[in-house]
């Protein structure tokens, strides 16, 4: 589900602007949704989304360069 959320966001998108976009597609009222949750899943939320709009950004870089972006 996550995925299929970043994955509406272009690959330029900041962080922060594709998390406020995730919560606000939770269950309105969204942010009422998204405080809801423990601050744990709060967390591992933040971390999936982040990772998973990194990997988009791989992917992209990969389709336009043909090579994967080094390692940090």
């Amino acid at each position: 589900m996550i995925r299929q959320i970043v994955g509406r966001c272009h690959v330029s998108d900041s962080n922060l602007a594709v998390i406020r976009y995730v919560i606000s597609c939770m269950a309105k009222p969204s942010y009422q949704t998204y405080r809801k949750l423990d601050k744990t899943h709060r967390r591992k939320l933040l971390e999936e989304i982040i990772k998973v709009h990194g990997d988009n950004r791989d992917v992209y870089h990969f389709a336009t360069r043909g090579t994967w972006p080094k390692a940090a």
